[in-house]
């Protein structure tokens, strides 16, 4: 069993050196992820469910909402609600961080258990994953208003991220290999899911009429590509920080083109992978991440205060909600999701642009 153990940690090893994260570094982490984590919050996330007849409840057998034969009232829905926003500020100004990341975590988990309860699904599971893994960082020991106690387990918190990226995309792509990669010209999974939007849903995708001018072939090519990608990321991972750094730009390059060519967004994953932007913080730019940092925690405790005086109007004193229903999507919805996933993919790009240049010349 010894060599079991070496093998196990040689690994961890491995994903560790591919994206460790220092101590400052991961409190601009801290500051960036509650700043996203607020604005994409949604004012109505919840409170349309008691709109809808008790017989169409229908949780998962791994739900808070087993515990429930209903939907709770808004009460309930609000404090929770409440606790998510004030949950988010914690985080954010690094007061109890731990305390804020998990009081995050039940909040996030207790509402969405109620909104999927209907038959609706959400991609929004690596979300909470990311506060989950950095709560055991010291994200929270750095410029942060009520000091944590120091972790041993910091090394481990950007992997322990990584690693369960690398899960969830092999369980998406695995399914995809065995559905999409089939030699057939005939049918195509790309092409199911872009007539699943325009015929049936009525999304009209930025480049939709570029697909109709577009040979089936190229798509076919789309289908295997896709899952060989998905299957991919623990190689990457486990083959250094360079490698790495390579899957997160063609992942960012991956939902771009969804967002553009099937209005599929993900908008929670462009936290998820720019946390990783913060590997490459050093004596260099550290200038740049702390004055960022500025900006996102400035922007952060605006949308909290607006989102807690929301709940507060909105629910106990039935005043119209200050702040859209989701404000992402009502900005310039899907040119805003485009542009959001070409920040990150950009700044992966000149990363590795750099470093392939600075190996050309040595």
């Amino acid at each position: 069993m010894i060599w079991i153990d070496k093998f196990i940690s040689s690994l961890w090893n491995k994903a560790e050196k591919s994206c460790s994260i220092s101590v400052e570094s991961s409190s601009y982490v801290r500051i960036f992820v509650g700043f996203f984590i607020l604005l994409t919050k949604e004012t109505s996330l919840v409170y349309w469910l008691n709109d809808f007849p008790d017989a169409l409840y229908n949780p998962s057998i791994l739900s808070i909402g087993l515990f429930f034969s209903e939907v709770p009232n808004n009460t309930l829905l609000s404090i929770v609600d409440f606790t998510y926003s004030l949950a988010a500020i914690g985080i954010t100004l690094g007061y109890r961080t731990r305390l804020s990341s998990w009081l995050f975590i039940f909040s996030y988990f207790f509402l969405y258990s109620f909104r999927m309860s209907f038959g609706k699904v959400d991609h929004i599971i690596l979300m909470p994953l990311v506060v989950m893994c950095f709560s055991f960082s010291n994200w929270g020991t750095v410029n942060a208003l009520r000091v944590d106690k120091k972790s041993k387990y910091h090394s481990k918190s950007s992997a322990s991220l990584a690693l369960l990226i690398c899960i969830g995309m092999f369980t998406a792509g695995l399914e995809k290999a065995f559905r999409w990669i089939d030699f057939d010209l005939e049918s195509s999974g790309f092409m199911l899911w872009f007539h699943g939007g325009f015929m049936v849903i009525g999304e009209e995708p930025l480049l939709a009429d570029y697909i109709f001018k577009t040979p089936l072939w190229v798509f076919e090519t789309f289908d295997y590509i896709a899952p060989i990608f998905e299957l991919t990321p623990l190689l990457f991972l486990l083959s250094g920080k360079f490698w790495w750094r390579i899957w997160l730009a063609v992942a960012c390059f991956f939902h771009l083109s969804n967002t553009l060519l099937l209005s599929i967004y993900f908008i929670p994953n462009i936290m998820v992978y720019s946390v990783f932007l913060y590997c490459f913080v050093n004596k260099k730019n550290v200038w740049f991440a702390r004055n960022l940092s500025k900006i996102f925690y400035f922007l952060a405790l605006t949308l909290g205060t607006l989102h807690i005086i929301d709940i507060t109007c909105m629910r106990l004193l039935t005043v119209s909600q200050l702040l859209p229903s989701n404000l992402i999507y009502s900005l310039s919805n899907p040119i805003t999701p485009a542009l959001m996933w070409l920040i990150p993919l950009t700044i992966f790009s000149i990363v590795i642009f750099k470093h392939t240049s600075l190996k050309s010349s040595h």
